[in-house]
């Protein structure tokens, strides 16, 4: 059952990515699904959490004016988006380190 509802999301994103993002940073921005979307585990009345990783930071208003435009598709196709736009860089700021990571002396 999850199956088909993430593949209806992936549909419903990827054509809002094509119409709107992709025409202006066609290589400079990727499109990510996270948390339980990306795990392929899309419940109903879930929402659709998304990453869009960007080459450099600020945007530009032509790229900030096509994700206000993509975000407006998927919330007009009644997906409940969660997302974010950063460089990898800001993505790795304040990340807490995994207990595995820790080593001691």
């Amino acid at each position: 059952m999850l199956g088909p509802l993430t593949d209806a999301t992936d549909a419903i994103a990827r054509e809002a990515w094509e119409a709107h993002v992709q025409p202006v940073c066609a290589d400079s921005a990727v499109l990510l699904a996270v948390g339980a979307y990306g795990r392929r585990e899309t419940y109903p009345y879930s929402g659709a959490d998304l990453a869009i990783l960007l080459d450099r930071e600020p945007p530009s208003p032509a790229v900030k004016g096509a994700l206000a435009a993509f975000a407006q598709m998927l919330w007009d196709a009644g997906l409940r988006l969660t997302y974010t736009a950063r460089t990898p860089g800001r993505c790795l700021e304040g990340r807490e380190p995994r207990s595995e990571e820790h080593t001691s002396e």
